[in-house]
């Protein structure tokens, strides 16, 4: 069965093709994602817009690869602080995506996210930041006051309110039903 791509409005009057997407899971290549010029706010459009992301083809990175790298950092910075859930196929396992060249220290974090992203506790969270809602509506009431509603608020309930269900158990084969998929090529 085909299915559908799609067009992300990323703000500016400029926009993300997105190659599948469907009913909140979006498929993109790491090449798309990373291999271009791209900013944080780029990756929270993606955060916010999707509850599952699937990447795939993420290489083993060199030094060569150093925007790539902190491209990708950031990337799984906005999908993890939503609780965006991930599924990659990558070359290597996370710590030995990055291990040399400038940065590698700081991807260690991106290295720990992607672990806990694989959690069981991770994966039954909702779609959203729900730690950050009560500062989200105070300063939007501030902002009112002013006469300016910050455009990143736009339909921030509809995601803070959406919850997931994780299977209690695993399947027999003893494979992890949910989570980041590291397979290597």
């Amino acid at each position: 069965e085909h299915v559908p791509s799609g067009t992300l409005d990323l703000g500016g009057g400029r926009t993300l093709h997105v190659p599948k997407s469907f009913k909140g899971v979006a498929v993109f290549s790491f090449k798309r994602l990373c291999g271009e010029n791209r900013g944080a706010a780029d990756y929270l459009a993606i955060a916010h817009a999707y509850h599952s992301v699937i990447v795939v083809g993420i290489p083993a990175m060199s030094p060569d690869n150093q925007n790539e790298a902190i491209r990708f950092t950031k990337l799984i910075d906005a999908l993890y602080e939503n609780n965006v859930k991930l599924f990659a196929t990558a070359a290597a396992e996370p710590e030995d995506l990055y291990t040399k060249g400038e940065g590698s220290f700081e991807f260690e974090r991106t290295v720990s996210r992607l672990k806990e992203m694989q959690s069981a506790e991770y994966m039954a969270r909702g779609h959203g930041s729900l730690g950050r809602r009560e500062r989200h509506v105070v300063v939007r009431r501030r902002r009112h006051r002013h006469g300016a509603v910050p455009s990143l608020f736009y339909n921030r309930r509809l995601f803070l309110d959406r919850r997931e269900q994780v299977p209690d158990r695993l399947p027999a084969d003893g494979r992890r039903p949910l989570g980041l998929v590291f397979e290597a090529r």
